[in-house]
């Protein structure tokens, strides 16, 4: 079954909620600066900050990576489904910053799954 939110364009502040509901299903997120992945002992922090949204990866209480985006910068989120690895069902969100006459892909979030995926998520407690 194909989603609604394939190659589709979402707010980022609807996407940003949805996310943080979704710490355990990041597989990575990236920049032209960086990129920070996913590793099962490794957890995702969020917060906002002065006009921009947060991520941080922690491995116990180390900081691992940060992410920062500057949210006077998004113009929206690209949804599609990840074509590199199609067969696993994953989904990759594209911040793009700049103008409506000429987009950019500023930043990116590959996710287990899209955001229309109902999903029961355990609880885990640091």
């Amino acid at each position: 079954m194909i989603s609604a939110l394939v190659n589709t364009t979402v707010s980022f502040d609807r996407f940003w909620r949805w996310m943080v509901e979704h710490p355990h299903c990041i597989l990575r997120i990236g920049c032209a600066e960086c990129t920070l992945f996913d590793h099962e002992n490794f957890h995702w922090e969020f917060s906002d900050e002065e006009g921009h949204a947060i991520v941080q990866v922690l491995l116990g209480k180390q900081l691992i990576g940060e992410m920062a985006i500057e949210r006077s910068e998004v113009l929206c989120v690209q949804a599609s489904i990840d074509t590199e690895e199609a067969d696993k069902g994953l989904w990759l969100f594209e911040i793009m910053a700049g103008t409506k006459e000429e987009p950019f892909l500023a930043w990116h979030f590959l996710m287990a799954h899209n955001m229309e995926h109902i999903h029961k998520h355990a609880i885990l407690k640091h």
